[in-house]
């Protein structure tokens, strides 16, 4: 059914790239997000977030560190539940040095 759609919104995919989190598929997930994207899409906060959740269930550093580089890169917003998302990841992903480094920046960049 998500394939016969013509142009489906950043809802529909999100809640696409959330079901695969969901059913422990995080490749799947991160494919549909690389989809998403090609096809012009522009990924919120929500959906980041979810997309980091599918790179620390996948455990891979290097993909977690990627979808970092995209969100430092992009326009999308780092609020708390994003920052903790990356934290969990970075964490689920064996490196805590990254994510005791991200903590610091982040809680660097925040005003009092």
């Amino acid at each position: 059914m998500f394939d016969e759609m013509p142009q489906p919104g950043l809802v529909l995919w999100t809640l696409m790239i959330m079901a695969y989190v969901c059913l422990t598929h995080p490749g799947e997930a991160l494919e549909l997000f690389q989809m998403m994207r090609g096809v012009g899409v522009i990924p919120d906060m929500v959906a980041v977030a979810i997309v980091v959740s599918a790179s620390g269930l996948l455990g891979d550093l290097g993909v977690a560190k990627t979808i970092h580089c995209f969100i430092e890169k992009s326009w999308v917003e780092v609020d708390a539940f994003v920052s903790n998302t990356l934290i969990n990841t970075y964490g689920e992903c064996g490196s805590l040095t990254d994510a005791y480094r991200f903590f610091q920046e982040d809680f660097s960049r925040k005003p009092p």
